[in-house]
């Protein structure tokens, strides 16, 4: 991770023009074209069955936290004079809902919970932070009055126009194919081409974020972002480990759902940043603030829900 982010730093400090042009495309093409085959692929390696569903349940009981505790915060800032345009909100609101329950979650939680527990960081990143961030995500996104890149046609002048936004995500049609195509028998070539498509979006993504880490100005995007990380990695992995306690879940497959429930801001809240046109810069300083933070906050999780 830290090699490809490094990458992305690089590349943008020494061609700085050729970079510019190529990062325009980048966030477009992961949203129309990386994302949606990506989890086609994904659902094509997991086994569903069990208790396994209870983590999709879970998953929508940490965005009702991470929705409240946004508008919270929100209330408490605008109390005290300070306002928020509404792609810093959108934005402010990506990063406090949406956790990386992909890029890394997906290896933390094979380290973890090793691969009798995968389907449970699959079912909680493909149902819910897939219809978190290209669902409730595409929707705030919408919301905030951007349009989508490569949609130019499209504006949101009615309450409805951001839930068509939902219906044409690719992310979500992405998934139907992936559900309707598991049982298909492919040939082998096929196969392995779309397995190693999917998990090389995870270095492209990567240095996407390693790109705008680059070009991160001081300002008073930091204050949100220390908000909306704390959300995610703290507050958001407290409540779920105190709901999952209570319920019929095998210890390791508790851990591994405490475990996605704090991973850091998602990837796909860049990727909304840059196919909607949010506040990039808000959305970037989360992404580091989460990246740094999550070695802090994963040991704590495994030593206060880690199996004795």
């Amino acid at each position: 991770m830290g090699g490809w982010l490094a990458l992305g730093i690089a590349l943008a400090r020494f061609f700085p023009a050729q970079v510019q042009q190529g990062s325009r495309w980048i966030g477009p093409f992961l949203y129309w074209v990386g994302v949606p085959l990506s989890i086609i692929g994904f659902l094509r390696l997991t086994p569903l069955e069990g208790g396994v569903w209870l983590a999709v349940a879970l998953a929508y009981v940490s965005y009702g936290v991470a929705w409240g505790s946004s508008w919270v915060w929100r209330w408490w800032r605008e109390s005290r004079g300070e306002k928020m345009t509404a792609p810093q909100w959108a934005s402010f609101q990506l990063a406090a809902m949406l956790g990386n329950t992909g890029y890394i979650g997906y290896p933390v939680c094979l380290a973890v919970g090793g691969t009798d527990y995968f389907g449970w960081a699959i079912l909680f990143d493909m149902l819910g932070t897939l219809f978190g961030a290209y669902g409730i995500g595409t929707w705030v996104a919408a919301q905030a009055g951007g349009s989508p890149a490569g949609v130019t046609a499209w504006t949101p002048r009615s309450v409805w126009d951001p839930w068509i936004q939902v219906s044409r995500s690719p992310a979500i049609w992405g998934f139907w194919v992936g559900i309707a195509t598991k049982g298909w028998v492919w040939p082998e070539l096929p196969e392995r081409l779309l397995t190693a498509f999917s998990w090389g979006m995870i270095p492209l993504t990567l240095v996407l974020l390693g790109v705008r880490l680059a070009k991160i100005p001081g300002g008073q995007m930091w204050g949100p972002a220390w908000a909306a990380t704390g959300i995610r990695l703290v507050l958001v992995p407290l409540v779920i480990g105190g709901v999952a306690a209570g319920l019929p879940i095998p210890p390791l497959g508790k851990l591994v759902v405490i475990v996605q429930a704090g991973m850091p801001p998602a990837m796909a809240t860049l990727v909304l940043a840059e196919t909607y046109h949010l506040d990039r810069d808000l959305t970037v300083a989360t992404l580091a603030l989460g990246m740094v933070g999550v070695l802090l906050t994963l040991p704590v999780w495994l030593w206060l829900w880690g199996p004795g």
